[in-house]
Order: structure tokens, then sequence, then C-alpha cells
């Protein structure tokens, strides 16, 4: 049995990397590789040490890679021929990519758990979906699609979404799904008609009858349309955004805080949805909500958010669970 102590708090780490990651997209791929190639380097620096230095627990668990993993819903082909490849045809040359990618880093296949977690757009549910909200929770890629990555690593996991990962006493829930989004779907975050020139004047009247007082929530009334109008003066930063979310799915303890009109629910699997007691740690990889991490009656929680951002960079979290910390890398 290997304990863990405080002085190991950098060892027995989990990498997850980010959604949305296609593997049909050639600048994923790039950002991929790199990425890979750090953990690589990582592992042979320490396969170079005596037999009474390696530790196996030195290495990664487990790499935990988020999709949807296609930039195009899988769907039907409509028609074929024999110069035409098939979507489902596609969809697997994308698993044979980072399959071709992995060959090249023997450290990662022989002590590395890869786990495939996957998102709206994999199959079988996107075939009736279409890269929509699909029927919850969604269950795990075929392995018929990765036959060529299983020859190449030897231990990959095709996992359901969302899923959970067990780790000694350690309970980490996964989820892929944005949640912000959907909950910020009927949100108002600005309610004043008014254009600036009206808000100033609005301001400064309230100043003089304040006597300089300043007040985080006006009121005052709209002379021509004989309304009262409110306007809002504090902004939602984006920690109190990551921190709503967390709220509302924590404290309904349920991983989709939906009705079944907005995510349909099978009843069957509800115990693996139920946060109820609340796991040791749960990580998101919400697309719409900031990249933060906290802490929330003892329960860590942190946001991977996308693979790739929109100044071309490559972001993932290594989860440490000895520590419950985590933290953030970026990749250019």
């Amino acid at each position: 049995t290997h304990c863990i102590s405080s002085a190991a708090s950098d060892v027995y780490k989990r990498q997850v990397l980010g959604c949305h990651l296609y593997l049909d997209d050639l600048e994923t791929i790039s950002k991929l590789r790199k990425m890979l190639e750090t953990i690589e380097n990582e592992i042979q620096n320490k396969l170079k040490g005596t037999m009474e230095e390696i530790n196996v627990y030195d290495f990664p668990v487990s790499i935990v890679f988020v999709g949807p993993f296609t930039s195009q819903a899988l769907t039907i082909t409509e028609g074929t021929s024999v110069n035409q490849l098939t979507h489902s045809g596609r969809y697997k040359a994308g698993f044979d990519n980072i399959a071709n990618v992995l060959e090249n880093f023997k450290g990662i296949c022989e002590n590395c758990k890869l786990v495939f977690v996957p998102g709206d757009g994999d199959p079988w549910i996107s075939m009736v979906t279409k890269n929509s909200s699909s029927v919850w929770p969604q269950m795990k890629i075929p392995s018929v699609f990765g036959s060529k990555l299983e020859r190449v690593a030897k231990n990959v996991e095709w996992a359901s979404n969302p899923c959970r990962l067990n780790y000694l006493s350690q309970d980490i829930l996964i989820i892929n799904n944005n949640i912000a989004e959907s909950l910020r779907r009927n949100d108002f975050t600005y309610l004043c008609e008014l254009n600036d020139e009206e808000i100033e004047r609005a301001l400064n009247r309230q100043r003089r009858e304040d006597s300089g007082a300043f007040s985080s929530q006006l009121s005052f009334v709209n002379e021509e349309e004989l309304t009262i109008n409110k306007l809002t003066i504090k902004e939602t930063t984006e920690t109190d955004k990551f921190n709503k979310v967390i709220r509302t799915v924590l404290d309904q303890g349920i991983a989709s805080p939906f009705t079944n009109q907005v995510r349909q629910l099978l009843p069957n699997y509800l115990p693996l949805l139920s946060l109820i007691p609340l796991p040791n740690c749960v990580i998101m990889t919400d697309a719409t909500s900031p990249r933060l991490s906290t802490m929330y009656k003892g329960c860590f929680v942190t946001n991977v958010g996308k693979f790739t951002d929109h100044q071309n960079r490559a972001h993932y979290i290594e989860y440490y669970p000895a520590s419950q910390t985590s933290k953030s890398v970026v990749v250019y």
C-alpha cells in the first residue's frame, strides 16, 4: 500500500484536457502533440533514474480527453460512392490521427490511462440531435472507432458523460456540459433603456440629491415615458458568474440542474448524476464559464474550459488528489 504524504503532493496527478477537442482539425492535433510531448519528456526524465528512484506513481495516473471529438456532428451519410468517405469513416480517422501521434510517445502509452469522455457531437445520439443537447447521461463512444488507438496504447477507457473516476479514497466527477450558457439563456444582465447621456444626467442628479453619497442602485423617473427605471451600477465579475454556476449545481445535488424540457434525463442512471454526498472533486469542461477553481463545502471545483481559445492557445489542468489542488497549463 502506498501512502500519500504532504511532501508528495506533486505526484498522483491527473491531466484533464479542455472540451471541444476536435481531432479532425490539424491545428488542434498540433497543440495536442506539443502537450503530449511535454508529458512524455517528464516521464522519460524520471525513467532515466536508477531502479530505486523510479516510482510509477510519479507518472500521470490518467489523461482525460474531452469531446466532442469532431467539429461536425456525426450524422447519417446521405449518399455513398467509392471515392467518398462516410461520416463514420471521417470520425474514425480522427482517432487514427491521435493514435499516430501517440505512437511516438511510448512512455504515455505504457504508463498512463487514457480516458475519453464524449460530447454532444459524438455517436450515437448525435445522429438524432445533430450536435444539440442530448439525453443525459450520454453513453460512451463505441470502441470500434478507436481500434487502432487501443492497439497503440496499453490502457484505454471509453467513459460516459458525466463520468466518475475513483482513485484511492477520492471520488472525482467529470461534467462535460455548457451549464453556464443554459442558465444564462433567460438571464437579464442590462435592464436600462436609457442612452449614455440620459444615464449621465441621472447620475449627476442623484449625486446632487444624495450630497455626494454613492448608491449602487439608482431609481429615477423618465419624465417622457412616466415610467420608473432602475440602473444597476455594479457589473457581475467573472468570479461571481463562476460561483453562481457552482452553487446552482452543487446545492441542487444533481449534475444537470434543469427540467426535462431543457435536458432529458434517463431515470435508470440518476445515481450517476447525483451529487449527494458531494464528491471530493468536480471537474467541469464548460466552454461558457471562466477558467477558475474554488473550494465549496469541502468539494474542490475547477473548470477547464475549451481546449483552444480565440488566441489559438491550448488549455489543460493537472489535478493533484493528495492536496485537492489543480494547476492550469497553457500550451502556445
